[in-house]
């Protein structure tokens, strides 16, 4: 299958920043719960670093450089209401291939859970502490393709 310069980029980085953790349910390798960026490292469950600048009050969620991360084109962080970090959103570019993404995080993560989503499709990888979701969903507006890592301890 054909491997995008995008998804590799993203891939290497996101594997780069793995911690060490219980093994994804669908595969052997932990979920990656942290991200770098401009010198600092943001993580899952915790606050954000003094690098990235805090949303304005009232305000849960922070845009991030995506330049900053190899393979985004937008890069969200959604915190709690108390300010810790609870989901990195990354959208993709729209000429993103979703099978070779997700073949990509198969390799490191294992087989994921596949599910259809509205008019699309998800893949899905969960440990004990972390819900990784690559989304193909052309009835979105913005790119089709995104993914969320989500700090299990906020899913509701």
């Amino acid at each position: 299958m054909k491997r995008t310069l995008l998804g590799s980029l993203l891939l290497a980085l996101l594997v780069a920043a793995c911690t060490p953790g219980a093994p994804a349910q669908t595969g052997s390798a932990g979920i990656f719960r942290e991200i770098q960026i401009g010198g600092g490292v943001i993580q899952l469950g915790k606050p954000l670093p003094g690098v990235v600048p805090p949303p304005p009050a009232g305000d849960t969620v922070v845009s991030l450089p995506a330049a900053q991360i190899g393979g985004a084109e937008a890069i969200r962080a959604h915190l709690t209401p108390s300010g810790l970090v609870r989901a990195l959103w990354f959208d993709y570019s729209p000429r993103s291939d979703f099978d070779a993404m997700v073949a990509e995080y198969a390799a490191t993560l294992g087989e994921p859970r596949k599910e259809p989503y509205r008019t699309g499709e998800r893949a899905v990888w969960e440990d004990a502490q972390t819900r990784f979701e690559l989304v193909h969903d052309p009835e979105r507006s913005a790119g089709t393709v995104y993914s969320v890592l989500q700090d299990r301890a906020s899913i509701n």
